[in-house]
């Protein structure tokens, strides 16, 4: 379960919880908290689709447990958890799940995180909604857990065959809603080419990570100009850190949840034009929106 946070919603739930089950569940768990954590029998029954996208933690002792594993988490993560601590998952993902839902249960307060998995070839986005609930002896969290985005495998071929280099970006936002910083969520074939590493590696990664000088070159400025007024941006930059040597048109194009970049090498229209400094952007257009 390769699963990565990126973004803490939690102060914004109600007008940020995307999938429709995840929404639902929300209002529900608000209508029956009243002025406290409701109870988890206030909560039931549940309906089909709520519940095979949740999970249920229940603390015994210094221990939280898996009592019940959603069918779309078992399908989705190739195992279930039920009757397992979540101090007893490995790796970085397992301590980083063990400690928020620690919090969220020392905090009585509702939680939305956004978290990355990859999963075989494809790239999720998940939204992730912790509940802490009462039982009638101890308490627990649900879970809902929901796909936010995702990439086909047929999209994905499609993407890699193209010669630029693509780069989804997932929006880190500051407290009030605008862009901060970015990660990245999917690059293809040549973007993984173009920065000479493997795409596995960037993934995730902070987008300084990858562009070292984004910030003070003027493209990180430009995708927060992009993603805020919803218009596609192009410019030409030369030899910017991170990529091979050489002379790119760039393209930023916003989405939902960020933006993407597409890297085009023109070193060999550019030859006959004079030298750009390296990280020098020139040549900035607004383009039209696709649609």
């Amino acid at each position: 379960m390769p699963e990565f946070f990126i973004e803490d919603l939690s102060d914004r739930i109600a007008d940020t919880v995307q999938h429709p089950a995840l929404r639902t569940l929300y209002r529900l768990w608000m209508d029956k908290a009243g002025a406290g954590v409701p109870q988890l029998s206030a909560l039931s029954p549940l309906s089909a689709e709520i519940e095979a996208a949740t999970l249920l933690l229940v603390l015994f002792g210094d221990e939280l447990v898996y009592v019940r594993y959603g069918r779309n988490l078992t399908t989705s993560f190739g195992e279930d958890y039920s009757g397992r601590t979540t101090s007893s998952v490995p790796g970085d993902p397992g301590r980083f799940f063990d400690h928020f839902y620690r919090e969220v249960l020392e905090g009585d307060r509702a939680r939305l995180t956004v978290n990355q998995a990859t999963l075989a070839p494809r790239i999720h986005i998940w939204e992730r909604l912790c509940l802490p609930v009462r039982l009638a002896e101890g308490r627990g969290l649900m879970v809902g857990v929901a796909p936010r985005a995702f990439q086909s495998e047929l999209v994905d071929a499609i993407l890699d065959a193209n010669v630029d280099g693509i780069f989804a970006l997932g929006a880190i936002t500051d407290e009030f809603g605008s862009l901060a910083d970015a990660r990245i969520i999917f690059a293809n074939a040549a973007a993984g080419a173009l920065c000479g590493r493997a795409r596995e590696d960037m993934v995730s990664a902070h987008i300084a990570d990858i562009f070292p000088d984004v910030f003070e070159n003027g493209v990180f400025a430009l995708i927060q100009q992009s993603a805020r007024d919803a218009t596609p941006l192009r410019f030409d930059i030369a030899s910017p850190a991170g990529l091979n040597r050489g002379y790119y048109r760039v393209t930023i194009a916003p989405w939902k949840s960020g933006v993407t970049l597409t890297w085009c090498n023109i070193s060999d229209l550019a030859a006959k034009k004079p030298e750009l400094p390296a990280g020098l952007i020139a040549n900035l257009t607004i383009l039209k929106p696709a649609s």
